[in-house]
């Protein structure tokens, strides 16, 4: 079974509302606009006519609303101090999803993103979030992975499954055949189908994962310093088997933690086809019971305890 490296990783059914399109931008400050290559500014403009039209249309004041709220909130945060003077804007996730994800920028460039979806009655939860230069779906490490393999698309849609199974799909220019995956955290092409995409799709659920609303606030937060999930392997193991590891609650992992144990989270996604090792750095508790994971890939990853716990295990 391939073992899959994550270097820098997170799909719903995407619908037709109104709320889930157009870039919406906040209060800008002027940004400096960083100098690229001619080829980078080509792959720039074919992205820019790639991307879904449907990113210019009008979207609901209360997204950009609660969006402010959940960027302030973070923003004054040890360890999120750039964000203080940055901006953000909204891109829609995939068909059917009612989400969105916030990419954060500062002096033109990204520093830190947040992943949005919409509620019941018009109320907005916050899935995940990350804070450092390779965000999830970032353009700059797209622009890198598109120059590095040649590739031209004719289309993208940003699908998110759930954390840890974010993906790019890329039509190629000139061709209808089966599009190609890359993964929107790491920029990796990845060994994926349009039916393993979808089959995923199916059988994950949003709904088992707590989401603070914009009223929230952080209670609580704890930090271990990052190390190689690849210095020991107890998380190498057949697939299907658990290497003996069970889930542990939470509040024993918490413990763990705060005494400075290293953590390893792995877990197989996309049915198996790809595993991911990441060390586990840290916690964040919100007032409305809400449990974060932070995790070190590349950067600082906040990601739902829940929705970790069912797609994988910890290892010490």
């Amino acid at each position: 079974m391939m073992k899959f490296q994550a270097i820098r990783l997170a799909v719903l059914l995407l619908g037709t509302s109104l709320l889930a399109v157009w870039p919406l931008t906040s209060s800008a400050v002027p940004e400096a606009v960083p100098s690229v290559s001619s080829q980078q500014q080509a792959i720039q403009q074919a992205v820019q006519k790639a991307l879904p039209p449907n990113e210019q249309l009008p979207v609901a004041p209360s997204l950009n609303e609660a969006v402010n709220r959940f960027f302030q909130q973070l923003a004054a945060q040890k360890g999120f101090e750039s964000w203080q003077e940055a901006t953000w804007t909204s891109y829609p996730l995939g068909p059917g999803s009612h989400g969105w994800v916030i990419l954060v920028k500062s002096n033109g460039q990204e520093i830190g993103y947040m992943i949005v979806h919409a509620a019941q009655e018009g109320t907005y939860q916050l899935t995940e979030y990350g804070n450092g230069e390779y965000p999830l779906f970032s353009f700059q490490t797209l622009y890198q992975t598109l120059m590095q393999q040649e590739l031209i698309p004719s289309s993208l849609v940003r699908w998110y499954v759930s954390p840890l199974q974010a993906v790019w799909e890329l039509t190629l220019e000139g061709n209808s055949g089966e599009p190609l995956y890359i993964d929107a955290k790491t920029g990796e092409l990845l060994p994926l189908t349009k039916d393993v995409l979808q089959e995923s799709m199916l059988s994950g659920s949003m709904n088992a994962f707590t989401k603070p609303e914009p009223a929230h606030t952080i209670i609580e937060t704890g930090t271990t310093a990052p190390f190689d999930p690849y210095a020991k392997l107890p998380w190498v193991v057949e697939p299907g088997e658990t290497g003996g590891q069970v889930h542990h609650p939470y509040q024993e992992l918490k413990a763990d933690l705060v005494s400075q144990r290293r953590l390893t989270f792995a877990a197989e996604l996309f049915d198996g086809r790809i595993t991911v090792p990441l060390a586990v750095t840290g916690f964040q508790e919100w007032s409305d019971s809400s449990r974060y994971m932070r995790v070190h890939q590349d950067d600082e990853r906040f990601l739902p305890f829940e929705a970790m716990d069912a797609a994988g295990y910890f290892f010490p």
